[in-house]
Order: C-alpha cells, then sequence, then structure tokens
C-alpha cells in the first residue's frame, strides 16, 4: 500500500491498482511500471483527443 501511494504522488500518476505494484521488488521493477503506466496513459489522452 505504501508503495503505491509514493508510486503515485512520486511519480505523478493516477490511481494504481496494488496488483500492479505486488511484483514491484527492484529499481528496475519500479522504472518499468512508470514507464508502462505513462505509455497507457499517454496513450489514451491521444485518443481522447481524437
Amino acid at each position: 500500500m505504501e508503495l503505491t501511494l509514493a508510486l503515485e504522488e512520486g511519480f505523478g500518476l493516477g490511481e494504481l491498482a496494488q496488483e500492479r505494484t505486488a511484483t514491484v521488488t527492484t529499481l528496475g521493477d519500479i522504472v518499468r511500471l512508470v514507464t508502462e503506466v505513462r505509455q497507457e496513459t499517454g496513450a489514451r489522452r491521444a485518443e481522447a483527443g481524437r
């Protein structure tokens, strides 16, 4: 729970499901997760802008 909140606040991410952060154990996992979420958010924004 604390990791989820820290990632959301620290990286300006939207609300994350705890299942998404359950497997995060390394810095590389954090980089991968943040990158994926930002790409998904960008894709949704682009889709909404059409």
